[in-house]
């Protein structure tokens, strides 16, 4: 039985590594590069490179929002569709912010007491002391 291994960075799950012992071997005894520079994984991106990273909390989320509305996510197309709809909401609460802080009056909502009045009645109150027993 043969195996292989894989391995991912979970901040961005669109690439995987193969680890490629043999390539690590021929490198080194070429003698074309020091053992310190040969690195023996070998980096697979996604089938379509059009799609974002997506780091793998990301998927885990889509899949979890899927399931609580009903749905269910069975392919890569509906997984990178539910991302995008998810930055098309996200982005337009943005633009929606921006636009709220923009038709603001500006106004500075000013305090009733001086800050030095505020203190006073935080310090003036009576410290309660208690009683710890040894």
């Amino acid at each position: 039985m043969i195996t292989h291994t894989f391995r991912y960075d979970p901040r961005d799950i669109s690439r995987i590594y193969f680890f490629d012992s043999a390539f690590g071997r021929a490198q080194t005894t070429d003698g074309k590069a020091p053992v310190s520079e040969v690195n023996p994984y070998r980096e697979i991106p996604f089938a379509n490179t059009s799609r974002p990273a997506v780091s793998l909390w990301e998927v885990r989320r889509e899949y979890q929002r899927a399931k609580q509305n009903g749905k269910s996510i069975h392919s890569e197309a509906e997984l990178f569709e539910a991302i995008a709809e998810k930055e098309k909401i996200l982005n337009q609460a943005q633009r929606a912010t921006r636009k709220a802080r923009k038709q603001s009056t500006g106004e500075v909502v000013r305090i009733e007491k001086p800050l030095e009045a505020i203190a006073q009645d935080i310090f003036s109150s009576p410290v309660i002391r208690f009683r710890t027993e040894d």
